[in-house]
């Protein structure tokens, strides 16, 4: 589908017509020590229950390890073969040096070539050296008369060319090749033996891609020739039928891309193409349609983003954002001016409570006070009257005091929360007594009688004490007017400030990951781009390539 999409894209209408018919069907059987058998069972889709291994799938050895299974011997594969007249085969192992090794390997084999075409194969391959004399190698020669034969990148040319025309005659029986042959070279067999699951690689061990697999399979069944193509996987150390019959049933894997700038295409394109030319041309590669596939749920994320935000906009439409931002300037000017007046406030008590125990000393009847302390447990100070003072056992007298409550206090300095010498003094104080039924000990409290209900109705409630200090009113003034100015603000009607300004800040948070999302999406669906121009670098640098940019 991808490729389809691309070259419709590319080209224009393109249609995908699939199909999985094979002329020559493929079997796929696994070979083991025991024998040759069916790899799969007979729905075709699961691997051959005579194949899972005994004890259940969670059979282990010692210390809970899978043992190493025994893998049968290339002579034993090779005789199953010919006994039920599956050859002529490709057998592929992953090394030049396995096809040469494994060539040497069956050379004491009994013939697998009758007469007729041991004939033939000495003819050709004597009337070929006898051209080419120089072609052939004697660790060569000697197995090709015996019908098996390696071929892969370390064979000269020539001699390849023979092994290819004598397979496709049927005259070679073996041909030990790498997996390159499996691709781009008319050489179909009846059978192909698949040596292992696995292979090494850059990045290290691992198993066959099922296209991988498929390619090699592939060229079972010859057209014309074979009623049925053979794909023999073998057991080895580490890989067995489970991992054969998974390959064997698997879908052939995404297309991927080998497309990559290099130095000689760099070369090629701008000897006939201007730079805009090329970069077109390279935009349209296969290779750069599939990053682009790669990035669409990038690009998916950044149009649900600006749908958000299109969304939002519309909702806040008809807002007056520089009110708004007014509005808020106000709220963030009142923060900073009540935080400043408390700070004054705090030093307006501390200044004013560190003189306390002086103005005490000097205090007569009918002062007024504030209490509120350890032994005056109330929640809001106490407008009080000093009546009188007595004796105590500290450095400081008790404090005997008429609240405004009409209750009687006995207090210690510490329960005085401000003293105001700027009220008057407050008359009838000099003529109370204490009852006498209050003794004379911090925290006792006695309720006042109508008497004295008459002096606690004339003490006044202080104001504040922070209130006295001057620099504390300004700031107390400054705040009321900022308050002022939000109250009368347009926007403090606005019954839903939260909710704008939730949006607002949603709306940026997108903004900014939009920016972020299609930076990277730009950076990375030009990579390809951004490589080809690195390399005009390199070559103008190194005095490879002289362009003036025009074509």
């Amino acid at each position: 589908d991808q490729l389809t999409d691309w070259i419709d894209r590319v080209h224009g209408p393109t249609e995908l017509i699939y199909s999985d018919f094979r002329p020559v069907p493929l079997q796929f059987h696994f070979c083991s020590p025991k024998g040759l058998f069916p790899l799969l069972d007979d729905s075709g889709k699961r691997v051959n229950p005579r194949l899972k291994p005994k004890g259940g799938k969670g059979a282990k050895g010692n210390r809970g390890r899978t043992p190493r299974q025994e893998t049968p011997n290339l002579a034993f594969l090779l005789s199953q073969l010919q006994q039920r007249d599956m050859l002529p085969a490709i057998y592929f192992i992953f090394s030049r040096k396995g096809c040469d090794q494994a060539v040497a390997d069956v050379s004491a084999l009994p013939l697998l070539v009758n007469e007729a075409e041991a004939e033939q194969l000495r003819s050709r391959v004597d009337e070929f050296l006898a051209r080419n004399p120089e072609a052939g190698r004697a660790d060569q020669i000697e197995p090709l008369y015996r019908g098996i034969a390696a071929h892969h990148a370390g064979i000269l040319p020539a001699w390849k060319g023979l092994i290819e025309e004598l397979f496709q005659q049927g005259l070679i029986k073996v041909v030990f090749a790498t997996e390159t042959l499996a691709a781009g070279i008319n050489m179909p067999a009846r059978t192909t033996v698949i040596s292992s699951l696995s292979k090494r690689t850059d990045l290290g061990h691992r198993l066959l891609t099922a296209s991988e697999f498929l390619q090699m399979a592939g060229r079972a069944g010859r057209r014309g020739m074979d009623i049925l193509g053979h794909v023999v996987t073998a057991q080895t150390p580490f890989e067995g039928a489970r991992e054969a019959s998974y390959l064997a049933t698997s879908p052939a894997d995404p297309l991927v891309s080998q497309f990559a700038p290099s130095y000689g295409m760099v070369l090629n394109l701008l000897q006939t193409h201007t730079l805009e030319q090329a970069k077109e041309l390279i935009e349209r590669s296969f290779g750069q349609y599939l990053a682009t596939l790669y990035l669409r749920p990038q690009q998916d994320a950044i149009d649900a983003l600006k749908a958000e935000l299109g969304q939002l906009e519309a909702q806040i439409a008809s807002v007056d954002w520089d009110l708004l931002t007014q509005y808020e300037k106000l709220q963030e000017r009142l923060k900073e001016e009540r935080r400043l007046l408390k700070i004054l406030q705090e030093q307006a008590v501390e200044m004013q409570s560190g003189d306390l125990p002086i103005a005490l000393s000097f205090a007569v009847a009918g002062t007024v006070l504030s209490l509120k302390g350890p032994n005056v447990p109330v929640a809001n100070p106490v407008p009080a009257v000093l009546v009188t003072k007595a004796p105590s056992s500290g450095q400081f007298p008790l404090l005997v005091c008429l609240g405004q409550d009409n209750r009687w206090y006995v207090a210690t300095v510490g329960d005085v929360v401000s003293l105001r010498a700027e009220i008057p003094r407050v008359s009838g104080a000099d003529y109370l007594s204490p009852p006498t039924e209050l003794p004379l000990k911090p925290g006792q409290v006695r309720s006042g009688t109508e008497q004295t209900w008459t002096i606690a109705r004339q003490i006044p409630t202080p104001p504040p004490l922070e209130e006295s200090a001057p620099e504390v009113y300004e700031q107390l003034q400054r705040m009321q007017t900022v308050e002022a100015q939000i109250q009368s603000h347009p926007v403090h009607g606005w019954g839903n400030r939260t909710n704008i300004l939730k949006r607002q800040k949603r709306m940026q948070a997108i903004r900014d990951e939009l920016d972020d999302r299609q930076e990277k999406l730009s950076r990375q669906s030009q990579r390809h781009w951004e490589e080809f121009v690195s390399l005009i670098d390199i070559l103008q640098h190194f005095g490879c390539l002289e362009w003036s940019g025009v074509g």
